[in-house]
């Protein structure tokens, strides 16, 4: 009875395999093949001036310094709590740092509105919660409620932006001076 040598075949199978596997992949280029030219991917940051809401393609809502006061308002709170769609609620247990949710996004643990003052992010890193009391209303020139996602304000926009405007300096000399106390020995005295 003869015996098969199929380990002299699986070696001579496998040194033929390894000694043509170059010349199969060695083939001549495609003369059809077309070459894509690079695209350069450019990017421009953001002005340091706020964007002005009157140039965007979307609903913007302003709230002017008159229209603060002829409200009434005495604080942002005041000032912004009744324009359409926003919620504000205390949720480190502080009235003047408010959470607040701009189109029902509030996205626990963290809200998705974003609020600046004069391009300045003004959320707190750790609740994106917004003490209020340290943007003195009187400055304000107008309050841009910019609902929906705004890629260009980053994180935590989902549910929109609400940028502050304070008012630039003039030319001549004015003085105004107010005092307020409120409940938990509150006063606030502004020159």
């Amino acid at each position: 009875m003869s015996r098969f040598p199929v380990g002299r075949v699986a070696l001579c199978l496998g040194l033929v395999t390894v000694a043509f596997s170059p010349v199969v992949h060695a083939e001549e280029p495609d003369p059809e093949v077309l070459e894509v030219r690079d695209v350069v991917v450019s990017s421009t940051r953001l002005p340091g001036e706020a964007v002005d809401a009157r140039t965007l393609p979307a609903k913007v809502t302003i709230i002017t310094a008159d229209d603060i006061r002829k409200s009434g308002a005495k604080t942002v709170q005041e000032a912004i709590q009744w324009a359409t769609g926003i919620v504000m609620y205390d949720q480190v247990g502080n009235n003047f740092q408010q959470t607040i949710d701009l189109r029902g996004f509030n996205g626990q643990p963290v809200p998705q509105t974003s609020v600046f003052v004069d391009g300045m992010r003004m959320n707190e890193p750790d609740f994106n919660t917004v003490n209020f009391d340290l943007i003195p209303y009187e400055t304000i020139d107008r309050i841009e409620i910019l609902p929906g996602p705004s890629a260009i304000y980053g994180k935590n926009a989902m549910g929109g932006v609400i940028n502050i405007i304070t008012k630039r300096g003039t030319d001549r000399h004015q003085a105004t001076g107010e005092t307020m106390f409120g409940s938990f020995h509150r006063e606030r005295y502004t020159v």
